[in-house]
């Protein structure tokens, strides 16, 4: 059997994210608020960041009283920028030594005819729901790696050997 497979299958175990440590972007309302919650309630240290620090440290203070994991908010950046991702990735990093889940959720839509869809918000729409998933995940992939890494190396049977990111 390989040294990386499961001891047990049952799915308390097996998917179990209890002492894990999660970042979800676009965590202060909607989707990723719902993401961070299910993380919490199961047991997760997770990291939220949106648009708005006001909303995400009141989703983080809601998220935290729920428990039994915590919700802490992280400072409010633009993730469609590689500026806003680096700084969202040093403020983890200034709080964290690893990573085992990164959720993209943030994201943006625009509606508008498809003659008359102006270039600027396609630009918007593209650089938030394409790019910032490719920003984030490599500036992660350290904190990532490290956190596959000691979970393996910890024998943890529900860590994979390589990192997570949706």
């Amino acid at each position: 059997m390989h040294q990386h497979a499961f001891k047990t299958l049952k799915a308390s175990t097996l998917f179990s994210v209890v002492g894990r440590i999660a970042l979800v972007t676009g965590g202060g309302r909607g989707v990723g608020e719902h993401i961070a919650r299910a993380l919490v309630e199961n047991g997760a240290r997770v990291y939220i960041a949106s648009r708005s620090e006001a909303t995400c440290k009141r989703t983080a203070s809601n998220l935290t009283a729920i428990g039994p994991g915590t919700c802490h908010a992280l400072p409010s950046v633009d993730v469609s920028t590689q500026e806003g991702c680096s700084a969202l990735v040093s403020a983890l990093e200034s709080r964290e030594e690893f990573l085992d889940i990164l959720v993209n959720n943030s994201g943006v839509s625009w509606g508008a005819p498809f003659d008359s869809f102006p270039e600027k918000e396609w630009e918007r729409v593209m650089a938030l729901n394409v790019k910032s998933p490719f920003l984030m995940t490599r500036g992660c992939r350290k904190l990532l790696e490290v956190g596959a890494a000691k979970g393996v190396a910890e024998g943890d049977p529900t860590l994979p050997p390589l990192p997570s990111s949706i």
